[in-house]
């Protein structure tokens, strides 16, 4: 009697030592009616769902994909829309076409996991939640294809390369704040109304070191160029009114003392 307790009292502390995502945490998802063969990938991360890419693919037509062990990067290829995400990444590309995602980009089982909100982006579907552990994916009739001509080339071009040159060695998180300083200034009255102009601004002294040191003509990172895509592409992590950043290496200077501090990322003060 006391070995079968004792049996009983183990296999209760298997079960609740069980990671919680092999019940609770997966996810059913549906698209068009009928469930997608994930192999229970999809699950919960802080209450987000979150879907494996190449699977979520099949139903949008994808042709072939390609998995890279080195440098853990996805590529899956349907008609119209090819998209790469690395794990890591806190993006991921559709035929050039930059999509944020919150957090990064994981690993699961020689694939990636995205958030089910950018792969509906990338693919123009709707989608709704049912309950906590289930969504349903409507793929549309005539779905809106990334293009990448949304960027304007001269814009992307110098936009990425002052981010690289001020913040290359940085977090993601700063060069893209980098770059959001750098088109509020477009958006200011009080600055030109390019990327080209703010970039080698000299009306009140120079106002970006690297176009004076030269390194402004760098050749950007991957990181930079995503960067600058986002920025360009609308989003907004700082606030309209930041103006300004330095580098905490620098000392006591005028940016510091007259303007309104705001945020610190790794090594660099933004101010507004």
């Amino acid at each position: 009697m006391k070995k079968q307790v004792l049996m009983w009292i183990l296999f209760a502390v298997f079960l609740w030592g069980l990671p919680l995502s092999a019940y609770a945490d997966k996810v059913r998802i549906e698209v068009d009616g009928k469930r997608v063969a994930d192999l229970g990938a999809s699950t919960l991360v802080e209450d987000e769902i979150w879907v494996p890419l190449r699977e979520l693919s099949i139903p949008f037509g994808m042709e072939f994909s390609r998995w890279d062990k080195e440098t853990e990067t996805l590529t899956v290829c349907t008609p119209h829309v090819t998209v790469i995400a690395q794990v890591g990444d806190q993006w991921l590309t559709a035929n050039g076409v930059c999509f944020p995602v919150q957090g990064e980009v994981l690993g699961c089982r020689g694939g990636v996991l995205v958030p089910l909100d950018v792969l509906c982006s990338v693919f123009d579907a709707s989608w709704y939640r049912e309950g906590g552990n289930r969504a349903e994916v409507t793929i549309s009739d005539a779905p809106k294809i990334p293009d990448a001509s949304i960027y304007d080339p001269e814009d992307l071009y110098w936009l990425s390369r002052i981010v690289y040159a001020e913040s290359g060695g940085e977090s993601f998180e700063c060069q893209l704040a980098v770059a959001e300083v750098v088109l509020n200034r477009v958006e200011s009255e009080w600055y030109p109304d390019d990327v080209y102009g703010v970039v080698f601004d000299q009306e009140n002294g120079v106002q970006f070191t690297p176009t004076e040191n030269g390194s402004i003509y760098n050749e950007p990172s991957e990181e930079s160029i995503a960067a600058a895509k986002l920025a360009l592409g609308g989003s907004q992590t700082m606030p309209d009114d930041v103006l300004f950043f330095v580098s905490t290496l620098i000392g006591p200077n005028w940016v510091s003392e007259a303007r309104t501090f705001v945020m610190q990322i790794g090594i660099t003060d933004f101010y507004a």
